[in-house]
């Protein structure tokens, strides 16, 4: 893929030098993209020691923070707080003699929740601007807030109504498009083409199991519905 752009600017630079209209050349092709070209792959590099975890060592590290926050209220007695601290006591010394560090992990806990923000928005500036084809399910849903249809394309069938949504970088919010041509029913299997851009929002939507905050990175405008090719395989690669 990067020997692919560094071609087309190679191309464009020789266009301009020799007086041609570089955006005429292939601006109608649309770019076929997966889901994982959406992401900033930089961003997603980044220390987060929750991930190492055992379900149960996450559950101990809950436990220490609701005794940590029962032991800072005030009406309690000399002998409940006492009875607090040796019962947190007790949980850091279990996970130490597993190798974890229970003040370290949950201080890093802030750090932690703001690097995962920032890689579930961090986009692929290489695609901003471009035209595109990207394969995925219809998702049509209703802004409560415009009352208005919104549809949006997930990576996988099921997103945002029986399982949770995808990062933000994940999910393409459809900008210009005929309610007509909506499917009837959800999570169509489609190709969409058009101009993606990081515009982002925020939508609370209506979907089958309720009210969804729907978090989009990305907006994708001049947008064509039409079948995928018999090829495409109905299981897109994301980002996990």
């Amino acid at each position: 893929m990067l020997l692919r752009l560094t071609r087309l600017r190679i191309f464009g630079l020789m266009m301009t030098i020799l007086g041609l209209p570089v955006a005429a050349v292939s601006s109608d092709v649309a770019r076929d993209v997966t889901w994982l070209e959406l992401v900033d792959e930089a961003a997603q590099s980044f220390d987060d020691p929750f991930l190492s975890l055992a379900p149960g060592q996450i559950a101990d590290l809950v436990d220490i923070v609701r005794l940590q926050d029962q032991l800072i209220r005030d009406n309690l007695r000399m002998h409940e707080k006492a009875r607090l601290r040796a019962d947190i006591k007790t949980v850091k010394d279990s996970l130490r003699t597993e190798g974890v560090d229970a003040d370290f992990i949950l201080g890093q806990r802030e750090i932690v929740a703001k690097r995962r923000m920032q890689a579930a928005w961090a986009t692929n500036s290489e695609v901003e601007g471009a035209r595109i084809s990207l394969h995925g399910f219809l998702l049509p849903t209703r802004n409560l807030d415009t009352n208005m249809v919104v549809a949006y394309l997930v990576p996988e069938f099921g997103m945002c109504s029986h399982m949770p949504p995808p990062p933000p970088n994940q999910l393409v919010k459809l900008g210009v498009f005929d309610p007509e041509e909506l499917p009837a029913t959800p999570y169509g299997f489609v190709e969409v083409s058009g101009i993606i851009s990081n515009v982002t929002s925020s939508d609370r939507s209506m979907v089958i199991d309720g009210t969804v905050r729907m978090h989009s990175a990305w907006t994708l405008t001049q947008t064509e519905l039409s079948a995928p090719r018999k090829d495409q395989p109905k299981r897109n690669r994301i980002l996990r």
